[in-house]
């Protein structure tokens, strides 16, 4: 049984104390050393817009304006409805004009005033016919979100049920999807159809029959038009699992691939920033810093619960 070595651990704190927003900051010392919930909160609330909404949570969009992506990433963390920066998001989704019956936007259009990578501009990315809609990626989290924590009678939960029932009723698009997206926005969008139509089964919108017939003429359409191999695999598990999204189930976790992965080929060993494509003049993006670190502290999380440290956490 393999564990992350102290060696490793100590470059990546190194790495995140040198790097990190303080947002991570605050929950690599919550989950590691000591911190409090209280700090994240904190920090959290800087990122919330009189509006309820968020702004500034993926590092490859600087726009200050809210957004339904920025606003999902709080909101998925968050579960405790008394909890005011939970009923500010919820404010958000009930009055945004990014919500529509067709969807929820990817990206807003003030995306396109502020420095953005070219998959967050409005209302697609360039490599998309100009008549594409911008509502994708993101209805299945968002739609989670609202059939979770607002009451059936409420106008959004409403607005949510059409809004499923259109995007089922335009499945078949996705291929058409595929012809212009790269292959992370193939996989993106492939994963928000999944989770949306879990969700049509998860909250009751549909009976289990229905369910697998909808299941199934989607997984039928990736088949024929996903061209990234890895998530067509991860698509494929989760339909012969039942709507199970690999990865997620302790017992099929490769435990001893995270500890390789955070082990070697990173940005926190000796020379990590150094590769084939990058010179001393070549600038490094924010995202090159901030990604590597929010995927870190998830995979040290997973590995914390599952004993594969090999240190004592809190007395590091």
């Amino acid at each position: 049984m393999k564990k992350l070595s102290k060696e490793t651990f100590a470059q990546i704190r190194r790495w995140v104390y040198l790097h990190a927003r303080p947002l991570e900051m605050a929950k690599w010392e919550y989950n590691f050393e000591n911190g409090s919930k209280e700090a994240i909160s904190k920090i959290m609330s800087v990122y919330q817009n009189e509006d309820g909404g968020f702004s500034g949570f993926d590092p490859d969009c600087s726009n200050p304006d809210s957004s339904p992506w920025s606003t999902f990433l709080v909101g998925s963390e968050l579960k405790d409805k008394s909890d005011p920066i939970l009923q500010g998001i919820m404010r958000y989704v009930a009055n945004t004009d990014h919500f529509t019956e067709q969807g929820w936007y990817w990206a807003i259009p003030s995306n396109n005033d502020y420095p953005c990578e070219s998959y967050m501009r409005f209302p697609n990315s360039p490599w998309f016919p100009d008549d594409w809609p911008p509502s994708k990626i993101n209805n299945g989290n968002m739609s989670r979100f609202v059939l979770e924590h607002f009451d059936k009678d409420d106008e959004v939960y409403k607005k949510t049920l059409r809004m499923l029932e259109y995007r089922i009723s335009i499945m078949p698009t996705y291929a058409e999807f595929c012809r212009h997206a790269n292959t992370i926005e193939q996989g993106m969008e492939a994963w928000d159809w999944a989770k949306l139509i879990n969700n049509l089964r998860t909250f009751g919108i549909v009976d289990n029959d229905e369910y697998n017939r909808i299941a199934s003429d989607f997984m039928k359409i990736a088949e024929s038009s996903l061209k990234d191999k890895n998530t067509l695999e991860e698509i494929r598990y989760w339909r012969e699992n039942n709507g199970s999204e690999h990865g997620c189930d302790p017992e099929e976790i490769d435990f001893d691939a995270l500890v390789d992965k955070l082990s070697a080929g990173n940005k926190w060993n000796d020379n990590g920033l150094l590769d084939g494509n990058r010179n001393e003049t070549t600038s490094l993006k924010v995202g090159e810093l901030w990604w590597p670190i929010i995927e870190v502290i998830n995979i040290l999380k997973i590995l914390k619960e599952n004993n594969r440290l090999d240190i004592e956490i809190n007395k590091v």
